[in-house]
């Protein structure tokens, strides 16, 4: 279970890091 939540907040954090990347010109 630990391993899932950790995945989880790294996927978060990747998505974040894809938005941003998405929305700087």
């Amino acid at each position: 279970m630990n391993t899932l939540s950790i995945t989880q907040t790294d996927f978060l954090s990747f998505c974040r890091k894809l938005k941003l990347i998405a929305m700087t010109p």
